[in-house]
């Protein structure tokens, strides 16, 4: 990515340091740093729609009513589902993609429900259970648990055992910390971590710098985006290229969960160099 690209600025600026960001808005951002050229006229109408029509419809303030009425327009009114057939395809993780054919994976589509509850006023955050993205969404009487790979569907403790038995076996225990909400920031990264662990399956050590460096943007505050290149790098026989984001770590956090590791890297490539 270079500074003089405007898809890129608009999302240094959508994402600065601080501020709270557009989910849906930088969600278009991001990919259309995959689409170079593409209008995003339409998909900005899109989510204005999605708005309206939650908008528009007469919803019970409980959270269950409001966990249902989001299921109702993402999924019946506007088709959205979950592709388990290519789960792994690219375009499930790229929200113009997910947007034309009205699939994608959990955390994509959670993005959409997220913009939409947001655009009713409903507080919403995501939730990245093990091995699954959920929404939650508020009331006054309490939350709802939604699955947006699932049509939307309520999601209980039956099914929440469920999905953990299925990673961690019979023995797996339902704990606070599965459920605890997470930030929209980390909601995009997880996003692009789709994207950037199919990158290093196939070995495509640039694309995999790419996200990294879309990561960076997302979160400017985050420094293992920077330590995660180098080691990148390192292993990718650029010794020169690593020890410069190793330095970048160390000189940026002295103290922290990656000063000292950059550190030890940066004194192995060195070794490395004589």
């Amino acid at each position: 990515m270079t500074v003089a690209d405007p898809i890129t600025e608009a999302l240094i600026v959508a994402c600065a340091a601080g501020g709270e960001l557009d989910i849906g808005e930088v969600a278009l951002l991001l990919g259309a740093l995959d689409r170079r050229g593409v209008d995003l006229g339409p998909y900005r109408k899109h989510l204005a729609d999605l708005a309206r029509a939650v908008r528009d419809k007469g919803v019970e303030p409980e959270a269950g009513a409001r966990r249902e009425a989001l299921a109702e327009i993402l999924h019946t009114d506007f088709g959205y589902f979950g592709d388990g057939d290519v789960f792994e395809a690219p375009e499930n993780a790229n929200l113009l993609d997910v947007i034309d054919r009205r699939a994608g994976l959990p955390v994509a589509l959670g993005i959409l429900y997220l913009h939409t509850a947001r655009a009713a006023g409903w507080p919403a955050h995501g939730i990245s259970f093990p091995g699954h993205f959920l929404v939650q969404v508020e009331a006054e009487d309490g939350t709802a648990l939604l699955d947006p790979f699932g049509g939307g569907r309520a999601m209980d403790a039956g099914g929440l055992y469920g999905i953990l038995r299925r990673i961690a076996g019979p023995v797996a225990r339902l704990e606070d910390a599965h459920l605890t909400p997470t930030d929209d920031r980390a909601v995009l990264i997880r996003l692009l971590s789709n994207l950037k662990v199919r990158a290093m399956q196939l070995s495509d050590t640039s694309r995999a710098l790419e996200l990294l460096d879309r990561m960076a943007v997302v979160d400017p505050t985050e420094l293992g985006f920077l330590y995660e290149q180098g080691a990148i790098l390192a292993q990718a026989g650029q010794p020169m290229a690593a020890k410069r984001k190793f330095e970048k770590v160390a000189s940026a956090q002295k103290e922290g969960p990656y000063a000292e590791r950059a550190r030890d890297a940066l004194a192995g490539v060195k070794r490395s160099l004589n």
